[in-house]
């Protein structure tokens, strides 16, 4: 298979080649017929300015006009009456003039002519003649003209045809050399013009290569503001996106890995305490079995999560949207946090109304709720209090989960909804959850159309926020 850099020089190349035979059919080829034709059109032009002229002016006038466009149509032109007496003979080419040349057949050529007119019938004729001097070719045409009283006549007009092979000869070897000077230029052009496009190319070739084999840090320099320097800035970014990815994958890694260990070495620590040590000691064996029961519930929490946001992010989740208050859930999930604090104290706040009618997927948006929660848990202040508000509005009802804790930074905030995010990565581990509640949140409320976001300053806190129509 050719390379791209061959093919463009053999386009390049191909195409001032073409353009060097279509100057060449032109100017060589083509030269007599379109000299020819030319001059027909030429003759055309000066018959109608001479009909003119016979219609308007004067015969004194008259003369001088013609004079005047036979010199500058260089033609020897007859006007004549039907009965051939001459009125105007005008000779501006002399010897060559067919006409009335001795070196044609003088008037016996108008003559002829005159028949060959005749026996056509047409008021226009044009013909080629040659005379017996040199075989110079001449163009006659013989027409029939009125005056200003209607007079009818016969306009002869001669006009010779000039010898164009010398010229064609000189055009040739014009050509050749033209040619010559073109293909070589040109295929030098080709040749950088082929190098340049494709060493971008190839570089970006190279650049992938590297990708692919683990490199994540390749780039392209990007030189140029065309679709190359466009399609170097698009694989940039996309090798860019490729780093972020494999930077998630890594600490996707260390984290699953981080919240697996703790459970499960918990479960295997308690297990053989109470296989070698508290097997019959009856409350320390139940209270080392609810243990071992809240971590593999810890451990089932942390799969379902990450099989939800991946059911999530691939659109397989559907959204059953139906009214429901949610301030009674709200409310309700409060209590339930209150009845399984943890050695860390806290204190979970309600401020809002009563009842708050909206639309949405009620085990969704208590999932939502759970997560904002356990999310603010985690990153509770000195205070130990969360403070969730609910607000109604005419078509909404907003929901805010605020914590006093250490804030987040504001180059961090467009980043924590992404999945095993973590702002703080020599900080101490997590109380609960698994690094994916954020996502989980993002996911669901992007399936609802709702929106969402968060409002933090370093030092006092975060808000996190999200609002679902009202129902009437």
């Amino acid at each position: 298979m050719k390379s791209i850099r061959t093919k463009i020089w053999f386009s390049t190349t191909l195409l001032i080649v073409l353009f060097i035979f279509f100057i060449w059919l032109m100017q060589i080829a083509f030269l007599p017929q379109y000299y020819e034709m030319e001059k027909t059109r030429s003759i055309l032009g000066s018959a109608a300015k001479i009909e003119m002229v016979l219609q308007k002016a004067s015969a004194e006038d008259a003369q001088n006009q013609l004079e005047q466009i036979a010199y500058e149509g260089n033609l020897c032109m007859d006007v004549r009456t039907l009965n051939g007496i001459s009125l105007f003979y005008i000779d501006m080419i002399g010897e060559d003039c067919i006409i009335h040349s001795r070196f044609g057949t003088g008037n016996g050529t108008a003559m002829q002519l005159l028949q060959l007119y005749n026996a056509e019938g047409k008021k226009q004729m044009i013909r080629t003649v040659s005379s017996n001097r040199f075989d110079i070719k001449s163009l006659v045409m013989i027409k029939e003209i009125k005056d200003s009283a209607n007079n009818n006549y016969l306009l002869f007009v001669n006009s010779p045809l000039e010898p164009v092979k010398a010229t064609s000869d000189i055009l040739e070897k014009q050509i050749i050399l033209l040619s010559a000077v073109l293909l070589f230029v040109g295929t030098i052009i080709a040749f950088f013009m082929s190098s340049y496009m494709t060493r971008s190319i190839g570089a970006i070739s190279n650049a992938a290569k590297s990708i692919g084999e683990g490199n994540f840090e390749a780039r392209v320099y990007v030189s140029s503001d065309d679709e190359i320097g466009e399609l170097a800035k698009n694989f940039n970014f996309m090798a860019e996106e490729i780093n972020k990815v494999e930077s998630t994958r890594r600490d996707l890694m260390a984290n699953v890995s981080h919240d697996l260990r703790t459970p499960l070495t918990m479960i295997k620590g308690y297990a053989e305490t109470i296989k070698d040590i508290t097997g019959d000691d009856k409350a320390k064996r139940s209270q080392q079995l609810d243990i071992i029961i809240a971590e593999s519930d810890r451990l089932n929490n942390l799969v379902d999560d990450m099989l939800s946001l991946s059911r999530m992010q691939s659109h397989d989740i559907v959204i059953q949207p139906q009214p429901f208050d949610l301030a009674v859930m709200i409310q309700d999930i409060i209590e339930r946090y209150q009845l399984n604090k943890d050695e860390d104290d806290y204190d979970i706040r309600y401020a809002g109304p009563d009842e708050c009618k909206v639309m949405g997927d009620s085990r969704r948006i208590e999932q939502v709720i759970y997560n904002l929660l356990n999310n603010a848990i985690n990153h509770i202040g000195k205070d130990k209090q969360v403070v969730i508000t609910a607000q109604m509005f005419k078509h909404k009802c907003k929901v805010m989960v605020e914590d006093h804790g250490d804030g987040i930074a504001s180059q961090h905030l467009p980043l924590i909804w992404d999945r095993y995010y973590r702002v703080n990565k020599s900080g101490k581990r997590q109380k609960s959850g698994t690094g994916l509640g954020l996502s989980i949140v993002k996911a669901i409320l992007i399936a609802h159309k709702a929106n969402y976001g968060v409002n933090s300053t370093e030092g006092k806190g975060s808000i996190f926020w999200f609002e679902l129509p009202v129902v009437k």
